[in-house]
């Protein structure tokens, strides 16, 4: 009050205003000022002030100057800097300063700096004011207000425009719209016919006050009207939920901007009318109009809602076309999107391509991950927010404990929930309480879930108590479920949820008479809840269903094909209802209470529209019943289609994620998320292959395979008759060779000079003898069978302990770690209520731990192999099926690949994993995988493991950087190759070195290093690799006098050639016969050796 006082403490003599002595700046001030304008950053700025004080320039028009610059370029603090040490601080510097603080949300600082200025004997101005009310305003300060009008009384500027434009609208936010009216009424006519703001600040603060009979009387009577005046009135309309009122009043507006589209696009998509939103979008884009940042905000709010994928490609593809920044707005509303509609990896793509990242964006990636699954991403971009500087806010914790809710990690999601309140001093919210509860409850903690709720701070609502219901009745404790029930009839009688989760359960218990008596209650009091929609998009067209809902223009052949989906389904097992336990009916009235849900509408409408194979994505505003989950994986096997099925949590949907409870849970909210794609093959199809029915072979002990065995189902690639896809049957030279193979790997020790003869003649293409070869070739079966056994027992239990001691997550260390310490069980009381115990996870094992022992910055250390090792590996050979298909078959091949990768990169420090190594890898466990005995196929990652380590330290200085130079480094490979060709055949050498300069770098570096396996057919890659491996001086000799070959090979048409073409000639070698080859390289060999 003493503050207030000041302002209007009578005065004996005016205020003092201070004015430069000297109106023109002089050369120094001007020249300065000039700069502080051209300044960029704050760097710059500092620099400039620097020469200033050197200079001794600092007067007030250069400080205000200073003052202003620092508060564009958003550095509110250094603004105050430059402000406390100026001497002379006249009304331009104060009126710069309380600007500043006003538009980077200082508000408090802004009036506080204005009660200064009044202290001081500064007489404020027409500039002055509308900021000090603008931050009133913001504050919310009724009596503060009145006091500011009084003083724009009391110092003659209450008649500016400015000023009584700001006037009506801080009264109209603060909640005094007849303060708001008097100060308009009382305005002159003057100010009332040429400011058309001051018309428009009113009309919008009676809409937000949701008058909007005042509101549309005011806009009548406007004396004029611009597009600002339509706008505002359409987004009254339209906060007020009158929709047909704004689209009425939009179609009457004479001149359409992009801000009233915005705000019509906006309202569509806050009333869950998502169809409209986006096609009103596409009808902006067809009228010629630009959309800005918010326009594509409001419209990829509305994709995400509703699962319109394809319509979000096609706005990002506009995004990218027009050169639209991906700034934080509409960078955080396209990886929300495509977060939502199951494309995490392409939400990531667009997170890592923006340069900007604020809490929003953050939040939603973390959560994006977690909903789908991945934790270790989760917790991983968490540990990079915190790098980054940004902190935590309690939706941010929601993230990471859905993220710890659907990954199973129990003890560090109370671990995370500790730490809100312990080391951020963030109170949780409910919505943090029900994922505990829901965690606890997953994990069959019961009495700690039970406990939690009971004695939490916040009183549980229904959705608390709805998760721990679930959590009883999945471990079938139905003493206390009959607890939980009579809680959530004491929280809400007249709640319909309460009565359907009772009238399952005593139906469930035969006990339908109660039922009866409650479903004729229920008739007089029904309380409604939110009205379960189903969408799907087709062809760029958003279809929404609910349930019961027969009124799309194909209901009837809808409802024909969903009875035809749910016989077929029967026949398969699917029992319609079994998962609702509803009281005693026929089957067939269960059938019809079942059958009609929105989802199911969504799914046959999907399997009418699009092809076989094609991905069907459904998104539901609730949680989808058992029935509908059900149903719709018999669906997918029977139509061999991908599923996505998302529940999108309502919290998740506003982009501030405000005050909406959070999911009870997250557990059947994908049905199965389907496979990544590039964005760019997204943008033109949305369709993926169909599911393969292969399964991984069955397994057994190695032994000598007989020629008369052949191929499983799946481990063949298709098209092809025999082990490896030839089209054509074996010819008698095969059977001849595979006879002489097959009698030497029978002998009680085998000859290996023989064995690498017959190898270097070419293998048989007959299933199981090259695996048999390649592992008495690479060394890791002794030339002994009788310690065949032993050795490939030991071999194989030495990699599953390398995988156990590299590839286990930390989470499932530090759980080994705990439970053998004994602590089992752990004390919910021990400290006080809901503080839940945190000694299960020591500060070293914790994700966000810094220190270098510590497991989880080990873990995080290897992120960027993992990621190279995972793209290279999906990369790898995607013409085979056996590599790249759509089936489970496919990916375990996948993940087999990818362990035996990471574990050589975590046991080879030195030389990690360099990109091609999984093209090396390749090769080698095609051939064990597809062996026809069970055991040494069901064993193959561990043999492929110690095949690809032998192979590869012929080779490992060709993947050390440091010996690039050296004597064993890849260049010295190259040099000798440049050598062989220069000894064999000199022209041809002079030509491409001297002549056309080709250096064998530009082609011999990729030869050399994935073994020829980028320049011919993989099976002919096989024949090749039978040569290298069965040389016994080692494959590298044999490598090089193949590379020479080829370039005999092509002899002339090098000589003819020049630069450009034998480049072209060079990296993409024609096909050639891979037998002809291999003997003229043979022969090479031999005329050296002489």
């Amino acid at each position: 009050m003493k503050s207030l006082y000041i302002i209007f403490k009578p005065k004996s003599s005016p205020a003092r205003i201070y004015f430069p002595a000297d109106c023109r700046a002089s050369p120094d001030e001007s020249h300065f000022i000039s700069l502080i304008h051209a300044c960029k950053d704050t760097v710059s700025l500092r620099c400039v002030h620097a020469q200033i004080l050197r200079r001794g320039v600092l007067s007030s028009r250069v400080a205000a100057q200073l003052v202003s610059c620092s508060s564009l370029l958003k550095s509110p603090d250094y603004s105050l800097s430059i402000f406390r040490n100026s001497e002379e601080r006249n009304p331009f510097v104060f009126n710069a300063l309380i600007r500043g603080l006003t538009e980077n949300a200082r508000f408090e600082c802004s009036v506080r700096h204005f009660i200064l200025m009044i202290r001081l004997g500064v007489r404020p101005d027409w500039l002055t004011f509308p900021f000090v009310l603008k931050s009133n305003s913001k504050l919310g300060f009724r009596w503060l207000g009145r006091a500011l009008h009084a003083a724009t009384l009391k110092n003659f500027v209450d008649c500016d425009a400015f000023v009584r434009v700001s006037l009506v609208d801080m009264y109209a936010k603060t909640g005094q719209l007849n303060h708001a009216f008097q100060v308009f009424e009382e305005s002159p006519d003057r100010i009332k016919k040429e400011s058309i703001l001051l018309w428009n600040v009113l009309v919008n603060g009676y809409c937000r006050a949701k008058d909007m009979q005042m509101a549309t009387t005011l806009f009548r009577s406007m004396p004029d009207r611009n597009s600002g005046s339509w706008s505002t009135l359409i987004k009254g309309y339209v906060d007020n939920g009158e929709l047909n009122r704004a689209k009425q009043l939009f179609e009457l507006m004479p001149e359409k901007n992009v801000v009233s589209w915005t705000t019509l696009i906006k309202g569509f998509s806050q009333t869950g009318d998502y169809e409209t939103a986006i096609s009103t979008y596409f009808e902006m884009l067809e009228k010629g109009l630009k959309p800005n940042e918010y326009t594509v905000a409001a419209v990829l709010s509305a994709c995400s809602k509703s699962g319109a994928l394809g319509s979000g490609i096609r706005i990002h593809g506009y995004i990218l076309d027009n050169g639209i920044k991906l700034d934080r707005a509409i960078g955080t509303s396209l990886l929300d999107m495509y977060a939502k509609c199951g494309e995490v990896d392409c939400a990531a793509t667009v997170f890592s391509n923006m340069n900007h990242k604020d809490i929003l964006s953050w939040t939603a990636m973390i959560q994006g991950w977690a909903v789908h699954g991945r934790f270790h991403q989760a917790i991983q971009c968490f540990r990079q927010m915190m790098y980054s500087g940004e902190k935590p806010d309690e939706v941010v914790f929601l993230a990471v404990l859905t993220a710890c809710l659907n990954s199973g990690e129990v003890d560090l999601g109370l671990n995370f929930f500790d730490s809100m309140r312990l080391d951020y001093a963030i109170e949780p919210t409910l919505k943090h309480y029900v994922l505990v509860v829901d965690l606890l409850g997953r994990a069959g903690k019961l009495d700690e879930a039970h406990e939690l709720v009971e004695y939490m701070p916040i009183n549980p609502d229904l959705t608390t108590w709805a998760a721990l219901y679930r959590a009883c009745k999945a471990h079938k404790s139905d003493r206390r479920t009959d607890i939980v029930l009579q809680n959530l009839l004491e929280l809400d009688p007249e709640l319909r949820g309460s009565y359907i989760f009772l009238d399952k359960t005593h139906a469930a218990k035969g006990k339908y008479q109660d039922v009866e008596k409650r479903r004729l209650s229920l008739q007089k009091k029904v309380k409604e809840r939110s009205m379960g929609c189903s969408y799907i998009e087709l062809d760029c067209q958003l279809n929404k269903f609910a349930a019961d809902d027969y009124t799309h223009k194909q209901a009837q052949e809808i409802r024909l094909k969903l009875e035809g989906i749910i016989s077929l389904a029967i026949e398969r097992g699917y029992i319609p209802g079994a998962d609702w336990l509803i009281h005693d009916i026929e089957e067939e009235e269960k059938e019809s209470v079942t059958g009609i849900h929105s989802e199911k509408l969504a799914l046959t409408l999907g399997l009418l529209r699009t092809a076989p194979g094609t991905t069907i994505r459904i998104i539901k505003n609730l949680r989808i019943c058992g029935d509908c989950h059900s149903l719709m994986k018999y669906v997918s096997k029977i139509s061999q289609r991908e599923m996505v099925r998302k529940k999108v949590p309502e919290w998740l949907n506003s982009t501030m994620w405000s005050t909406p409870p959070p999911p009870s849970s997250y557990d059947d909210g994908l049905l199965r998320h389907s496979p990544v794609t590039k964005m760019k093959e997204e943008a033109q199809s949305v369709s993926v292959a169909p599911r393969l029915n292969s399964a991984p072979p069955p397994s057994s002990t190695a032994s000598v395979p007989s020629p008369s065995h052949r191929p499983r189902n799946g481990s063949s690639i298709s098209g092809g008759s025999g082990e490896y896809g030839n089209s054509v049957g074996p010819s008698s030279e095969d059977f001849s060779r595979q006879a002489h193979v097959s009698a030497e790997l029978s002998k009680k020790v085998i000859n290996m000079k023989e064995l690498r003869s017959l190898a270097l003649q070419s293998l048989p293409d007959s299933p199981g003898i090259r695996s048999v070869v390649w592992k008495l070739l690479l060394g890791y079966l002794p030339p002994e069978r009788s310690l065949w056994s032993t050795e490939l027992k030991q071999k194989r239990s030495q990699y599953k302990h390398y995988k156990d001691e590299l590839l286990t997550s930390p989470s499932e260390i530090t759980w080994k770690m705990v439970r053998s310490k004994g602590f089992d069980n752990y004390d919910l009381k021990s400290e006080s209520r809901c503080m839940l115990a945190r000694s299960r996870i020591t500060d070293e094992d914790h994700p966000l731990s810094l220190g270098k022992a510590s497991i989880w910055n080990t873990y995080f250390q290897d992120t960027e192999t993992i990621e190279q090792i995972d793209r290279d590996v999906r990369r790898t050979h995607p013409d085979i099926p056996f590599f790249s298909a759509e089936s489970s078959f496919a990916r375990s091949n996948q993940e087999s690949m990818k362990n035996i990768l990471l574990v050589f990169a975590k046991l080879n420090q030195g030389i990690r994993y360099v990109q091609g190594m999984n093209e090396i890898l390749a090769p080698i466990f095609y051939v064990f995988r597809n062996d026809p005995d069970e055991d040494s196929s069901s064993h193959a990652e561990a043999d492929a493991f110690f095949c690809f380590v032998e192979l590869l330290s012929g080779f490992r200085d060709f993947y050390c950087q440091q010996l690039d130079n050296s004597v064993v480094g890849i260049r010295s490979a190259i040099t000798r190759l440049s050598q062989l060709v220069r000894k064999h055949d000199e022209e041809l050498w002079r030509h491409l070195e001297i002549t056309t300069k080709v250096n064998p770098q530009f082609y011999a570096f990729r030869w050399i290093t994935l073994l020829l396996t980028q320049e011919f057919s993989f099976f002919d890659c096989l024949h090749i690799w039978d040569a290298l491996l069965s040389d016994p001086e080692g494959p590298l000799e044999s490598l090089l006098g193949i590379c020479c070959a080829m370039l005999v090979l092509v002899r002339r048409r090098l000589i003819a050639g020049d630069f450009t073409s034998n480049m072209k000639l060079l990296q993409h070698y024609p096909t050639t016969n891979i037998s002809h080859l291999l003997y003229v390289a043979n022969k090479l060999r031999s005329k050296m050796l002489v």
